[in-house]
């Protein structure tokens, strides 16, 4: 137990450094440390605790998006709409919730793998909690930690399944062929590399825009030119693709604070600030994504019917069929 936790807690550290699910990995240490604490009566490791508590506090309120608004919401605010993760399981994972279900009642059934058992589907339940009501409902790449449990559980219901059916060597493997084969007809089953993968395959949720390309036509537009601004819906393109460039984010002050705290610049989603930058800076750039994004559409009514049509990109190659744009606008040049 103590040689395993251990590496577990660093494990579970290092994942929240690559992205903030890793926070839920810290969060299921602790119902196994109680488990095991009790099991085997080891309680002073149950000192732990408050530590992972004051790990995960101190990963939030130091996050990209610290601010106490921020800190706040993340630990009172609950979302209420399971809608889209309704239909992406509904349509999309059926069979492997089935499986996983089949996997929990013959492991239960076995004493010796009943506590495994409720590990894993606990986990599962915890992680889609937590993607559906507290992180955000509308994005299913947050529950993704719970898929390679999942399929441990329908690994476990499918072997089990089939002993259960058979005990001829040669008619467990055509089962087991014959399963492979049922799986390939759900599409979630790559059998040889593919050129292209596409992140919308299960829901249509990721932009996917040749910004590399846009960005490098928009560098062409404004070189040599002095006094610029670039009007940008997200807040982290400029920084990548024009690193030291005068930007403002065009986005609610309320969400996002009237100065971002990742890259210091001004936020706002009025008209009048748009037109004060038109008279302070010589020439811009004002970049509108045409989707239902963080920028108000009167606002970029108002960019599309006051500034200058330039271009619009749209798809990576590969992903013709799966359209995301973003049309770029410019006064003074």
């Amino acid at each position: 137990f103590r040689k395993y936790l251990f590496v577990v807690i660093l494990l579970s550290f290092i994942s929240t450094l690559f992205h903030g699910t890793g926070l839920l990995n810290m969060a299921l240490i602790v119902p196994c440390i109680i488990y095991k604490t009790i099991k085997e009566r080891k309680h002073k490791y149950l000192l732990l605790i408050p530590a992972i508590f004051i790990i995960i506090f101190l990963i939030v309120i130091n996050s990209s998006s610290g601010s106490s608004e921020f800190v706040r919401s993340v630990f009172t605010k609950f979302y209420l709409s399971p809608l889209h993760y309704r239909i992406f399981l509904t349509h999309h994972y059926w069979w492997l919730i089935l499986g996983s279900a089949i996997g929990f009642i013959f492991l239960y059934q076995e004493k010796k793998t009943r506590s495994l058992s409720l590990l894993l589907a606990g986990s599962v339940i915890f992680i889609f909690f937590m993607a559906i009501f507290k992180i955000n409902p509308n994005y299913v790449r947050y529950s993704l930690p719970a898929f390679p449990l999942m399929y441990l559980l329908f690994s476990a219901g499918a072997s089990s399944l089939i002993d259960k059916i058979t005990k001829s060597e040669k008619l467990r493997w055509l089962l087991v062929f014959l399963l492979f084969a049922l799986l390939a007809q759900t599409g979630k089953f790559v059998f040889w590399p593919k050129s292209y993968y596409s992140i919308n395959a299960d829901m249509r949720e990721n932009p996917i825009v040749d910004y590399k390309y846009a960005y490098g036509r928009i560098r062409e537009m404004i070189k040599d030119r002095d006094s610029l601004v670039v009007l940008d819906a997200w807040n982290d393109r400029v920084p990548w693709y024009l690193p030291g460039q005068k930007f403002v984010l065009l986005a609610d002050p309320e969400k996002f604070g009237k100065i971002d705290p990742v890259f210091g610049e001004e936020v706002t989603n009025s008209v009048d600030k748009i037109i004060s930058l038109q008279n302070e800076y010589k020439s811009g750039i004002a970049i509108v994504e045409d989707w239902e994004s963080q920028t108000p559409e009167y606002l970029k009514e108002y960019i599309r019917k006051n500034l200058k049509f330039e271009f619009t990109v749209q798809d990576l190659p590969g992903n013709e069929n799966d359209h995301w744009g973003i049309s770029i606008y410019s006064w003074g040049i």
